[in-house]
């Protein structure tokens, strides 16, 4: 397979030693504008959409007059409006290509504004491209599918706004998990078109971004004991709930939203910790519960639930054999995408 390629970490070395050396260090891989207008239209956008996504969640479940229910959702719109996990242009970027299903759109100039570096490395990636150097635009828009891009796009500024936060010796590990999953929601997703493999990556993310964004978001006394309750085995549901208020993956699920993804990736990730999994009401949200709790089971080579309907991701008991290879070469080697972050 492509990720065998010995040659592929030397390459993306060199290929962000080139790009350190032409964008000052907080630009990394993408330049972001300063312009008070686009900020003041991403911040309206994002407060639309998590209201929506906030307001829809709290319809369909059965604990809608439920004060406490409320409360938590409310704590999550807030934390992740508050944390503002992506500029403008790739809520734009994400909300165009994954804000509905498919996977059919075709990236052009435009889609890649502020981005031409951070869509190399996606090229040169030997697992999401090609696995040796590219370095122009007609080639890489040849290699990397929209819906790949879009999602590395998020997961770029999501980790980016993380490393300004604190309490990085407690939340990175996780991180580093969260990127481990997106790898094999990637695996995952390349299996159905109408899903895709962009977001199968965002589905893996899902399941720790939430905690991080809890723990990088809080202050010194919640961060030393959820380290502590970590430490201790403690499920990460309970640890949200003790000391931020809400679940993680109500953090995740709005972050989802936040980030351009749609209330249907919001929908079906919470959907994994509701009882009877009864947020999910149509196929597309289904397809990322499916995705999301297959994840969570390959990352832990655990069974696969008999409820599962493989088929919402054009899987069979075959394809996932294949994919328990993949997943256990992935945690043996660990993410190799250093570049993401």
């Amino acid at each position: 397979m492509s990720s065998d390629n010995d040659d592929a970490p030397n390459l993306l070395s060199e290929l962000l030693a080139s790009t350190q050396s032409t964008l000052d260090e907080a630009a990394g891989l993408i330049q972001e504008p300063r312009e008070a207008s686009d900020q003041s239209v991403l911040e309206h956008q994002i407060s639309q959409s998590l209201h929506q996504a906030e307001t829809g969640v709290l319809g369909f479940s059965q604990t809608q007059s439920d004060r406490d229910a409320q409360e938590s959702w409310g704590t999550a719109r807030t934390l992740v409006a508050n944390f503002r996990p992506v500029p403008w242009f790739i809520w734009r970027l994400a909300n165009s290509i994954l804000g509905k299903p498919g996977t059919g759109t075709a990236l052009n100039d435009g889609m890649i504004f502020g981005m031409r570096r951070l869509l190399f490395a996606v090229a040169s990636d030997p697992t999401f491209g090609v696995g040796r150097k590219v370095n122009t635009v007609p080639e890489a828009t040849k290699v990397v599918r929209a819906d790949v891009f879009a999602a590395s796009a998020a997961i770029h500024a999501v980790s980016r706004r993380l490393m300004q936060s604190p309490f990085e010796r407690i939340w990175r590990p996780l991180l580093d998990d969260a990127v481990t999953r997106s790898k094999i929601g990637f695996h995952l997703g390349k299996f159905d078109p109408d899903f895709g493999a962009g977001r199968g990556m965002l589905a893996g993310f899902a399941g720790r971004v939430g905690l991080i964004i809890q723990l990088a978001s809080g202050d010194g006394s919640q961060a030393a004991q959820a380290l502590e309750k970590l430490a201790a085995g403690a499920p990460i549901k309970a640890i949200g709930q003790d000391l931020y208020r809400c679940e993680p993956l109500q953090v995740s699920a709005m972050l989802l939203s936040g980030v351009g993804c749609g209330i249907d990736a919001a929908f079906g990730v919470v959907s994994y910790a509701a009882e009877g999994r009864s947020l999910a009401q149509n196929e597309e949200q289904q397809r990322w519960l499916t995705a999301f709790t297959l994840i969570e089971q390959l990352r832990n080579a655990a069974p696969i639930p008999g409820d599962i309907n493989l088929g919402l991701l054009n899987l069979s008991e075959t394809k996932i054999v294949e994919i328990r290879a993949v997943v256990q070469k992935i945690l043996r080697s660990g993410h190799e995408l250093g570049w993401i972050l």
